[in-house]
């Protein structure tokens, strides 16, 4: 069984439109709403149900009487905080505005930054049009439409050997088996495609979840065919209503997002490493006179004799207060008329350590830039130079030293 959950699980990282488009194929009435009732999308079936009021209706309950509004309310209001499917027979005006008995369905179906849920609709009376016999039970419907997608739906035993006892055809793509051979009774069992170094952990946060009766999402690697390893994210849910519990989920492969974060990571410690190595600070900083710290690199201590920690937020200090007082205004003001140009600033000024040691320090740097052209926050690099070019009467000049 293909439970709506497990169409949810599915739509998660699909964009809306895909998900629409989907459903304005099935021949049921669905209407997509958030956990408030109001209309996201109404397939066809719903506008041939409920007339094309449904399309402009503020709310669902739009359709419904006085006396049934706070019903729908409360049936969507308690589907959102659950993932069980939740039915109820509710009083719509049909298209000719009579009043006829109708069967609700409601699951939540989880986004990225909202809640919405996906609402089936079922005339009871028998003069009112009943949809097409399409997808009449859920069950061949959700399958049928989660073949399309790339990645694997399942329904298997949670206990045991993990045995599959559905496996959509996207489980070819993902493992390079077909479903006939990962289903119970196949040649091939799932739990054993998962990397030996990850299946303990996999099975233990898989039962930590069910003990608990709450979702699961795992990430870990397989041994497709021809051994070639992925990694996968799996999202699941148990299911409770029978002798022996069963899990219902989507497994997605995620390997080119894992290979571009190990990029990213092995960028970033690169990084880190040769910044370590200068003498000098790495820094982004507020567009503000006080140039509060976002980041600083190690080599503040030994430049400023202040920690990270304390440059921070100017949880202790901000930056800008270590500018000589005499340096401090003309720094600024280079800094901004760069900044206005569009230029690098490259400035020379003063700035008193934390043990009182005046030091002279150049600062090239360059603003970062929002999409409509102001200046968000401010980022360079800040190394010393020699003191004695001050000590023989070299004043900073911050005027030529931004040219």
């Amino acid at each position: 069984m293909m439970s709506s959950r497990s169409l949810a699980e599915a739509m998660r990282n699909e964009p809306d439109h895909a998900l629409f488009a989907l459903l304005e194929a099935i021949g049921s009435a669905v209407v997509v709403c958030d956990d408030d009732g109001r209309t996201v999308f109404a397939n066809a079936a719903a506008h041939d149900l409920l007339g094309e009021s449904i399309a402009t209706a503020t709310s669902l309950a739009g359709s419904l009487p006085a006396a049934e509004q706070a019903s729908l309310r409360q049936l969507l209001a308690d589907a959102a905080g659950q993932h069980d499917l939740l039915k109820r027979t509710l009083q719509f005006r049909d298209t000719g505005g009579a009043r006829s008995r109708l069967r609700i369905s409601v699951r939540q179906l989880p986004r990225p930054d909202r809640c919405w849920l996906i609402c089936t609709l079922q005339p009871e009376a028998a003069g009112m049009a009943a949809p097409p016999p399409a997808v009449a039970a859920d069950d061949t419907m959700l399958a049928r439409l989660l073949d399309g997608f790339p990645g694997l739906a399942y329904r298997g035993r949670a206990s045991g050997d993990w045995d599959m006892t559905l496996v959509s055809q996207g489980g070819r793509t993902l493992t390079g088996y077909p479903p006939q051979q990962l289903q119970a009774g196949g040649s091939v069992n799932y739990r054993d495609l998962i990397h030996r170094d990850d299946r303990a952990r996999v099975w233990q946060e898989l039962h930590s979840a069910l003990g608990e009766q709450r979702c699961y999402q795992l990430t870990y690697r397989i041994r497709a065919g021809h051994q070639t390893e992925k990694w996968v994210w799996e999202h699941g849910v148990g299911i409770y209503d029978g002798a022996e519990p069963m899990i219902e989920g989507f497994i997605v492969d995620i390997t080119d997002s894992k290979r571009a974060e190990f990029r990213i990571r092995e960028g970033q410690r690169s990084l880190a490493t040769l910044v370590s190595n200068l003498q000098g600070m790495a820094y982004r900083c507020s567009h503000t006179r006080e140039w509060d710290m976002y980041f600083v690199s190690d080599g503040c201590a030994q430049l400023t004799g202040y920690a990270s920690s304390e440059l921070l937020y100017s949880r202790k200090i901000a930056y800008g207060d270590l500018v000589h007082a005499d340096d401090r205004d003309a720094a600024v003001a280079e800094v901004e008329r760069a900044v206005a140009e569009h230029r690098p600033f490259r400035v020379v000024y003063r700035i008193i350590t934390a043990g009182g040691q005046e030091k002279l320090v150049w600062d090239q740097g360059s603003g970062v830039f929002a999409e409509d052209g102001s200046v968000t926050e401010l980022e360079g690099f800040i190394t010393e130079l020699d003191s004695s070019m001050y000590r023989a009467g070299i004043k900073p000049d911050t005027t030529t030293a931004g040219s």
